[in-house]
Formats: structure tokens, sequence, C-alpha cells
């Protein structure tokens, strides 16, 4: 079994190294080579605070600058995720979903809300409307998060 296992090695080996230019530095070159590092360009990345009643919350979003799935977080008085998708347009629509926690230490409180806006690239603005319900309050509001055009 032994000398199966060998031999098949032995066979596999040499079909690769056949396959590969015959310098040893080209085969060390093509094994070791680096995998290439993802333009950061390719994502709009937006932020903005909300403050009331001297509470804070910060709102980060990631959004593929050609549309695609939104993602990010919420931090401050509210922790948690945020979710949508964007279009990828100039002026193109944006919504989704946050999900999280409000409070202070363990006296926290499940939060969602909902969103809709739309993402000037020209000028590097999301102005966005959102529904929010915490326990049995809900709350409409508009924030504009901002990034560099």
């Amino acid at each position: 079994m032994l000398d199966l296992i060998k031999h098949v090695f032995i066979t596999i080996t040499t079909f690769v190294f056949t396959m590969l230019p015959s310098s040893p530095a080209t085969h060390s070159a093509l094994i070791i080579s680096p995998t290439p590092t993802p333009i950061i360009n390719e994502f709009i990345i937006a932020s903005a605070n909300v403050t009331e009643d001297d509470v804070t919350v910060n709102i980060s979003a990631r959004l593929p600058i050609n549309g695609g799935l939104v993602t990010g977080s919420v931090s401050g008085f509210c922790e948690g995720s945020l979710q949508g998708t964007y279009d990828g347009q100039e002026n193109g629509k944006i919504s989704g979903t946050l999900n999280g926690t409000c409070g202070y230490f363990i006296l926290k409180t499940a939060a969602t809300a909902t969103f809709t806006g739309v993402v000037h690239k020209s000028t590097g603005e999301i102005p966005i409307t959102y529904t929010a319900k915490a326990e049995n309050n809900t709350e409409a509001g508009s924030v504009v998060l901002k990034f560099k055009p």
C-alpha cells in the first residue's frame, strides 16, 4: 500500500513539474506569487452622525460604486448592522434596513429601521429618510450621509 501511495505522489509531482517552465526560479515565482490587492476605489464609504436629546448615533455605509449589496454599521447609543441595495446610478436609489440594540449598558432594547434615499455621486451626499422602531415607539426622520466624491 505504501508503495502505491509513493507511486501516485511521484506521478502527480512529475506531471505538475512537466507543465511548468523549466527554470527553478520560475517555479518559485509561480508558486509564491502574491494575490492581487482589490482596488479600494470600487466602493463608496459614507457616514453620518445623528444627535438628538444628547444621544449620538454614528452610521457608516459601504456601497459598491457600480451598485449591489450595501453593508455598514451603527455605533454610539445604538449598535448594529446596516444592509441594503444600491442601483449604481448617479442619483441612484438606495434602500435597506438597520438592525441592532439601543440603550445604556444592560438596559438595551432591540431596534430596527428601514431607509430609502438617493446617492448623489457627483456631490458626495446621500440624503435618506428612515422609519425607526424600538419597543412601542416609532420615529421617522432624515439624515444626509456624506462621502468624498
